[in-house]
């Protein structure tokens, strides 16, 4: 896969996992200014990934190798913590 798009959709997956988390427990325990900035932070990484996907060139793209790992590392462990949340 093209680390172009591998590098924002991690970035996007940490984004709307991050907000959703915040909805959810906004939505059980109420509205808290952390909770609030989660869910803000988390739906603001969507959209920014979602403009760069639309208006980016991809063959421009470049990116550290070691940040392009920690980045895809970070969506793993994030889907992983999420998961174990569910259970």
């Amino acid at each position: 896969m093209n680390q172009f798009y591998l590098y924002h959709l991690s970035l996007g997956v940490m984004g709307a996992v991050w907000g959703l988390s915040a909805v959810w427990s906004i939505l059980a325990d109420g509205m808290s200014l952390p909770l609030g900035l989660a869910g803000v932070g988390g739906v603001g990484l969507v959209v920014a990934v979602v403009y760069e996907l639309a208006t980016a060139a991809p063959e421009e793209f470049f990116v550290g190798r070691v940040s392009f790992g920690l980045v895809v590392t970070g969506a793993v462990l994030t889907l992983v913590g999420a998961g174990l949340e569910l259970i």
